[in-house]
């Protein structure tokens, strides 16, 4: 009898294990790009990760070994592309899963599953790398610092950094499948040109992964640039424009001022000169007004203040019986019945 069910319960024995095993393997996992272009409007992907169709995690969250681990740090060259997404892998798009095409200073929204660690351990932010030059293949040389990189992504007019926890399905802790999503910027001064898009997310002090996707960049737009918020990088552009158009508002004024004086000096002296049809720039000083402005364009004096109507009301003192008035409107009372008096009131008696 003993023969007969040990193998149907080290077969049993060994499905448990794997079902376990299947469980554990999905707890453990780790959360990697599903997204590089996520359309918040359509609640679709315009930009996927290299070789999506190769290994595509999908349904969404869907572990398919996607969670890549570099081997060191930004500043142990940990920024390449590993796991199915190398360089090499760049060109596995396909009509069904597109590279992205994006413009330089554009709103680009991430998306990534939370695999259980949204609100686990301290959160080190999730970092957006761009490669070096366009068309210059996975080049991330430029980078040797996080800090210095995020500083001058910031300074071109970029966001290249947003928390793990980003999006309201992503705050719940030990939620495998929730949609964690966030909108970066690219910066301003990005030339046109394919580059390599690195997802960047550190879990444990010094446990880190990375999904790598590709970009057409184009010029950047208003539309792409916030609608014009950010200013322009260059400098000395600006300071040359600041610069003429100080010159020709001190040039406007000077001629506008010497107007104005002949004016009223015209006005002095012959009284038959018309005064100018066209008003002065709101920029003008006001030094004569009462020479530019005609009495009809003068606010009136403001009337004096209606004084209330008196509303006296009859009331009996409760100590002598004897009846008094009392104005409610300005609180004045009298023994005396005032002439505008009205009839009694229902007040005390």
């Amino acid at each position: 009898m003993r023969s007969s069910h040990a193998r149907p319960f080290a077969r049993s024995a060994l499905v448990m294990l794997a079902v376990v095993g299947g469980i554990v393997r999905d707890v453990r996992a780790h959360s990697w790009l599903d997204c590089l272009d996520w359309d918040v409007t359509t609640q679709s992907c315009k930009g996927y990760a290299r070789n999506w169709a190769g290994k595509p995690a999908d349904p969404f969250g869907t572990d398919r070994g996607r969670d890549n681990r570099p081997s060191g740090s930004v500043t142990e060259g940990g920024l390449v592309c590993i796991g199915g997404e190398s360089e090499d892998d760049k060109d596995k798009y396909t009509p069904q899963f597109p590279r992205a095409t994006v413009a330089a200073g554009q709103d680009l929204v991430l998306r990534w599953p939370a695999k259980n660690h949204a609100n686990v351990g301290t959160q080190r932010g999730v970092q957006l790398f761009i490669s070096r030059t366009p068309d210059g293949g996975d080049d991330f040389g430029h980078i040797t610092n996080k800090d210095d990189y995020l500083q001058q992504c910031t300074a071109a007019g970029g966001l290249c950094e947003h928390s793990f926890s980003s999006g309201p399905d992503c705050q719940t802790p030990g939620v495998d499948k929730a949609e964690c999503m966030a909108t970066f910027r690219l910066p301003l001064n990005l030339q046109a040109g394919v580059y390599t898009f690195m997802w960047w997310w550190e879990f444990n002090a010094g446990e880190y992964y990375n999904s790598c996707a590709d970009a057409l960049v184009t010029a950047a737009t208003d539309d792409s640039s916030n609608n014009g918020k950010w200013d322009a990088i260059d400098d000395s552009s600006s300071s040359t424009s600041s610069s003429s158009s100080s010159s020709s508002s001190v040039t406007a004024l000077t001629v506008s001022v010497t107007v104005v004086a002949l004016a009223v000096i015209g006005g002095a002296t012959a009284r038959h000169y018309h005064r100018p049809k066209t008003t002065p720039s709101p920029a003008l000083p006001t030094a004569a007004p009462t020479v530019l402005l005609t009495p009809s364009q003068l606010s009136p004096p403001p009337l004096p203040p209606r004084r209330p109507t008196p509303q006296w009301a009859q009331h009996k003192d409760p100590a002598t019986g004897q009846s008094y008035w009392f104005d409610v409107t300005t609180g004045v009372s009298t023994w005396e019945r005032p002439s505008v008096a009205g009839p009694p009131s229902n007040g005390p008696r």
